[in-house]
């Protein structure tokens, strides 16, 4: 993340370090991290007292042994203890390592899919020339003042919004950022944004915001 952060200062103006989607899916990936800590963990110590002092309790018990129901012979002295300590150490080995599986997943699943990099399968000649030249009239209007912006900005977008769904999606803002901007494919697709046409009041604030 910090590599993003000096890099949206360089090689381009416009873009954003985080889009809104990206910091969902970060903030999802960390919630299931610390709750397979909290889970894994809660169990371990739940657990820990019963499976490690187990053997206080049966120290009382040390002579008894198990009696056929038939012939009334006793099992040999040590006999119960042997299956009870197989028994009981598969239990707790198994036991420790689903709870350790579960504590250490939530940060192996976070690692692995936390990854915030270039848009995807943009096709940057999504654009025909005149739509291009009309998003550049269009933010001629838009640039003169957060008033105008908000008027103007929504016939933008539309030309933006080229599969027409509604959102203006990472590979979408590339293209502004490419034609309107200037900016390099590289820096354009690297660091696009996503909005739907309805928050275009947003997208003002964010070109007449002096820090963005």
């Amino acid at each position: 993340m910090e590599e993003r952060e000096a890099g949206v200062l360089v090689g381009g103006q416009g873009g954003i370090v985080l889009d809104p989607v990206s910091g969902a899916k970060i903030f999802v990936l960390q919630m299931i991290a610390g709750m397979g800590s909290i889970i894994g963990g809660f169990a371990l110590g739940d657990t820990a007292d019963n499976l490690l002092t187990w053997w206080d309790n049966y120290a009382t018990k040390t002579n008894n042994e198990g009696q056929d129901k038939d012939s009334g012979k006793f099992d040999t002295d040590g006999t119960a203890a042997e299956y009870d300590f197989l028994y009981h150490y598969l239990t707790m080995v198994f036991g420790y390592i689903t709870f350790g599986t579960i504590a250490a997943g939530g940060f192996w699943f976070m690692n692995n899919f936390m990854k915030v990099g270039p848009a995807k399968n943009c096709d940057l000649n999504a654009m025909s020339s005149s739509q291009i030249n009309t998003m550049i009239s269009q933010f001629g209007k838009v640039a003169q003042s957060k008033e105008s912006c908000y008027e103007n900005i929504p016939l933008m977008l539309q030309v933006m919004d080229v599969n027409k769904n509604g959102f203006i999606d990472r590979c979408e803002d590339a293209l502004f950022q490419i034609h309107v901007v200037g900016n390099p494919e590289e820096y354009a697709v690297n660091y696009g944004n996503i909005l739907p046409l309805s928050a275009y009041k947003y997208r003002c604030d964010q070109i007449f915001n002096p820090l963005w």
